[in-house]
């Protein structure tokens, strides 16, 4: 791993691995603001098909807030994606017609969704602070997973919100590039209900 700074930039650059894929993340600070560039370059012979895959691991004990589209129209405008390990029922899930809500609860057991959000924002409520991913979100794109552009997840260690960019054709040393935006929120009280993800997701949504 190499690490290069250039202004006000940081870039993280592995070395080209056994999948001759090379990754790197580059970060900006900006107040309570963080800009991520996730780039993955292929060093292959032949074309590939990948997506870029933003995982960002948090401590459990929070709520992780995905929003829905709106309950509104004839046509289907909302998609559930489980993993086969995933259980309906389990605990952690709350499903409402406005959001999905993950509880960082510790268990043998994994559980995984995902679904394709055209918010382009996810976030982890705990305590007093209020965690915000942002990223761009095209609804033309083709995503893998079944269409899925967030994922969830949690277990036993960690609570993941991961952001999938669109599946995309590399030719050899072609390169494809993911943004993120971090934001962190110390303002409120933010209690592991629906009312506190109503409340913000009436915030993030007016942006």
């Amino acid at each position: 791993m190499s690490v290069l700074e250039e202004k006000d930039q940081v870039f993280l650059r592995s070395p080209i691995d056994a999948s001759r894929l090379e990754r790197e993340i580059s970060f900006r600070l900006d107040e309570n603001c963080v800009h991520l560039t996730h780039r993955v370059t292929w060093h292959g012979k032949t074309p590939i098909e990948l997506a870029p895959w933003g995982i960002t691991q948090l401590r459990l004990g929070g709520m992780a807030i995905l929003p829905l589209s709106a309950s509104e129209g004839l046509q289907p405008n909302r998609n559930l994606v489980f993993w086969p390990y995933s259980q309906i029922h389990d605990e952690r899930l709350e499903l409402h017609d406005d959001l999905i809500l993950i509880h960082g609860r510790a268990s043998d057991r994994a559980f995984k969704i995902g679904n394709h959000n055209s918010h382009g924002w996810v976030a982890c409520a705990l305590g007093r602070a209020l965690f915000v991913k942002r990223f761009s979100s095209d609804d033309s794109g083709n995503y893998p997973d079944m269409g899925c552009n967030v994922e969830a997840y949690v277990k036993d260690v960690c609570i993941e919100l991961e952001t999938l960019g669109p599946l995309t054709i590399l030719n050899p040393n072609e390169s494809v590039s993911h943004n993120e935006t971090w934001e962190v929120f110390t303002d409120s009280e933010y209690p592991p209900n629906l009312e506190a993800a109503r409340a913000i997701s009436s915030r993030l949504s007016s942006k």
